[in-house]
């Protein structure tokens, strides 16, 4: 079997060794919430169990159940009553695999407000990268196991759109539509057999999310929520202070 046929097939089969740090981070309302002035911080976890697409040329393989966790820490602050942007900051690890470094820039927009409801649009961009090392079985093709460096990097952009809802005082419910879109690679340097590059992307491109917010003192808030396409599912919660 020719090196490189044997390397695509090992890989494409086995990338999630490859310790990608997958991190699929909370969304929070979808309409602004900082007055014109005011600044915002909040700490953020998400989990999420996903599967993506990974590919090499013409042969393409799912990579199936990745579970991974992030953790950041955001700045926010509204340009007006209406239009808030802020930057998350923090780490992300796929199953195993050590943190990564991982940030982004979002933005988020109400553009409409009747009574108890408010509509927004929410824009958020992240990026991804690191470098990894560890070792690959080839044992059932006779070649033992093998050293490989892997280095990666990736961005994902979030769009989405929905209300806010003001159920009562201190409690809003939230969500909507979303899009979801990932692009990247993942650059293989594998000791004896070469170098590989694969295309990372992801299978579905349209979910939903719900949430909700409850106010804990008068500048302090708790959200979770729920994300859901037809291949990724995300749990994410924070807190947010305004000041």
């Amino acid at each position: 079997m020719n090196r490189r046929i044997l390397v695509v097939s090992v890989l494409l089969s086995a990338v999630g060794c490859s310790s990608v740090a997958f991190a699929i981070a909370p969304l929070g309302p979808p309409t602004a919430s900082l007055a014109k002035g005011q600044f915002g911080l909040s700490a953020e976890y998400a989990y999420s169990d996903s599967d993506w697409e990974i590919s090499l040329g013409d042969n393409e393989a799912t990579l199936e159940g990745v579970v991974s966790n992030v953790f950041l820490a955001q700045l926010g602050y509204g340009l007006t009553d209406d239009w808030e942007i802020y930057v998350p900051l923090g780490v992300a690890e796929h199953e195993t695999a050590d943190y990564k470094f991982a940030y982004g820039l979002g933005t988020k927009l109400t553009f409409e407000k009747v009574n108890d409801w408010s509509w927004g649009l929410l824009f958020e961009i992240g990026w991804r990268s690191g470098e990894d090392s560890g070792t690959v079985d080839f044992s059932e093709f006779g070649l033992g196991v093998v050293n490989a460096e892997v280095d990666f990097s990736y961005y994902d952009i979030t769009v989405a759109l929905g209300p806010t809802w003001k159920v009562a005082e201190g409690i809003r419910l939230y969500g909507g539509p979303f899009f979801y879109v990932l692009e990247g690679d993942v650059d293989y340097e594998i000791t004896g057999l070469g170098d590989l590059s694969l295309d990372l992307g992801e299978k579905s491109l349209f979910g939903g999310y719900i949430g909700a917010e409850l106010d804990i003192c008068p500048n302090s808030s708790w959200y979770g929520e729920f994300q859901l396409t037809g291949d990724m599912m995300v749990f994410g919660t924070g807190i947010s202070w305004k000041f």
